[in-house]
């Protein structure tokens, strides 16, 4: 996996709770989802709890991916190193999530899929 969960900062704290994921290679994250998920032992259950899919965005290696589970507007921020740039993202919730039990983060890479609306998807009930 190319994106890499990294830390979560703050949990309990709405203004300051985020998650933080490092790209290993240049990537686009549009091709990627993260959620929160139910945790069962040592791996993540089917649960999900919260989930984001980013834009289609380039980003560089060594680029940092920054969740934030308050309100908020996407943003970037140059690091201090001036090689590379924090990715700001938002849940827009009102309430923190990362200081429950039994939760996980898990980053899936999903460059293909399908969706169509429900509008489409319904179908008559055969009487």
């Amino acid at each position: 996996m190319n994106l890499k969960l990294r830390s979560i900062t703050e949990p309990g704290n709405l203004q300051l709770e985020r998650l933080t994921l490092k790209a290993e290679v240049a990537l686009n994250i549009g091709d990627f989802v993260v959620a929160q998920t139910g945790w069962a032992g040592e791996q993540p259950s089917i649960q999900i709890f919260h989930a984001i899919w980013f834009p289609y965005e380039e980003v560089k290696a060594g680029d940092l991916v920054i969740i934030y589970t308050r309100q908020g507007s996407p943003s970037k921020k140059l690091l201090k190193t001036g090689k590379n740039t924090a990715h700001f993202f938002y849940w827009d919730l009102n309430k923190t999530i990362w200081d429950a039990n039994f939760r996980g983060a898990v980053v899936m890479n999903a460059p293909e899929w399908n969706a169509q609306p429900t509008n489409e998807l319904v179908r008559p009930t055969i009487a």
